[in-house]
């Protein structure tokens, strides 16, 4: 990370993405898949995941 910030504007074009941001999304688009193919999701479009209403 020490190294990572003083490379960003150099070799690093964009902030790097904290590896608990990653995880989530992986584990969001895991789950989505594993309910299609298991036909448990019957509904489509676009879903908003909102955290502070999710820890309040």
């Amino acid at each position: 990370m020490k190294y990572s910030l003083g490379e960003i504007g150099k070799s690093i074009t964009t902030w790097p993405q904290l590896a608990s941001s990653v995880m989530l999304g992986g584990a969001l688009v895991t789950d989505t898949c594993r309910r299609i193919l298991l036909d448990q999701l019957r509904s489509s479009g676009r879903y908003y995941v909102d955290f502070d209403q999710l820890i309040q």
